[in-house]
């Protein structure tokens, strides 16, 4: 989201998110522990651990909101123990190992949001043997969905829209994950657990659940939605699915299937979900016998099939027998890092690189702000 200010209000403001990681802080947090906070925002998690009596906090933020957390911490009275470092969580190093990492950073279905890639790393760079995560656990539930507004944008491409044939995107649009929130109202069935991860453990390896739902009334299968639990700590849980306790405001998934299926009472779909973690990738397939056992649909999709991958260019990147050649912007990208050897200034730098590609700058100054993007990501 654009605007910062409407992105943190509206975490803040939920009221639930809140209130569920302020009971887990209080009961995971032990006087003179070391936490890390992970994607710090404003740095509430951080404030939260210091009033539960951490002795020290990382603050991790990689985006402006970094000096925010300073700022925050300095009104507080707790500047000598929030460090806050700006950087990726996955680049930046700690003094120290840490008893408890947090985050909240939870795609829609769980994935896509990055929490397993950090927790992932969290666990293997800066945890202690036996520290913990926050949250510990996500469970990742499925339901039938019934809701005729989120089909439209589905079917959209399979009509000719201004005389143009637009079924090139058919494939793509029953292969992607909708961001929604959905209502009691458009479940066919009572949703069921399909996944689960233990964050004291690896998240990164690929995990397949299945689940049979039961149509509870007659309808018209669209799709399914996808939500999910997390246990903060035993006993404190937030979700994303408007039914269970510790609903928080953010949004679900809607994974279309290939077309509509009209459902009786008592129809019976088999789900299975396929995830990958660490590349943020679901497949699910759905098959759905009637009362009578006749088979009435199947379906399966990927998001692998609705990423836009330009298949030649892409593809053949790929291959384990691709021999990579860097193009002319790696070759400036390379210089400027070799150039960062310790001993030159910026300015310096950038003299340098006008000087040696003087097609692509056309003076230091212009050298200067690619020098500035580049050592931004890569040095300390």
């Amino acid at each position: 989201m654009d605007n910062l200010v409407e992105w943190h209000f509206l975490l803040l403001n939920d009221r639930a998110r809140v209130a569920a990681y302020e009971r887990a802080i209080a009961a995971a947090v032990k006087p003179g522990d070391v936490v890390l906070d992970l994607g710090a925002g404003t740095g509430v998690m951080g404030l939260l651990a210091c009033r539960a009596g951490a002795s020290r906090v990382y603050a991790i933020e990689g985006g402006g909101m970094a000096e925010i957390v300073r700022r925050i911490a300095r009104a507080n009275g707790l500047a000598d123990r929030i460090v806050c470092l700006h950087g990726d969580s996955m680049e930046v190093e700690l003094p120290e190992r840490v008893d408890l990492a947090i985050a909240d950073q939870t795609g829609p279905f769980g994935i896509g949001g990055g929490l397993f890639e950090i927790f992932n790393d969290a666990r293997r760079r800066f945890l202690k043997p036996h520290g913990m995560t926050i949250p510990s656990r996500i469970d990742l539930s499925v339901g039938l969905a019934e809701c005729p507004e989120l089909w439209a944008p589905v079917e959209f491409w399979d009509e000719r829209r201004l005389g143009f044939d637009m079924s090139a995107m058919h494939e793509v649009a029953r292969n992607v994950g909708y961001e929604i929130h959905f209502t009691r109202a458009e479940l066919l069935s009572e949703p069921a657990c399909v996944l689960s991860f233990n964050f004291a453990a690896s998240t990164a390896e690929a995990s397949s659940g299945i689940a049979t739902l039961t149509a509870l009334r007659p309808g018209t299968l669209h799709g399914l939605f996808g939500c999910f639990q997390a246990e903060l700590v035993p006993g404190v849980s937030i979700s994303n699915s408007p039914l269970g306790p510790g609903t928080i405001s953010r949004r679900a998934w809607f994974m279309p299937i290939e077309r509509p299926v009209a459902l009786e009472a008592g129809d019976s779909v088999g789900v299975t979900v396929h995830m990958i973690p660490a590349e943020g990738m679901a497949t699910w397939k759905v098959e759905v016998t009637g009362c009578d056992g006749a088979v009435k649909a199947k379906s399966t999709h990927s998001t692998f099939k609705g990423a836009l991958i330009a298949k030649y260019e892409d593809l053949r990147k790929m291959r384990p027998d691709y021999v990579p050649r860097l193009s002319a912007r790696g070759e400036t990208e390379r210089a400027i890092l070799d150039l960062c050897d310790g001993t030159r200034s910026v300015r310096q730098i950038a003299q340098e690189v006008h000087l040696r590609f003087p097609e692509s700058f056309r003076s230091p100054a212009e050298a200067g702000v690619a020098v500035s993007r580049i050592i931004g990501r890569n040095t300390q």
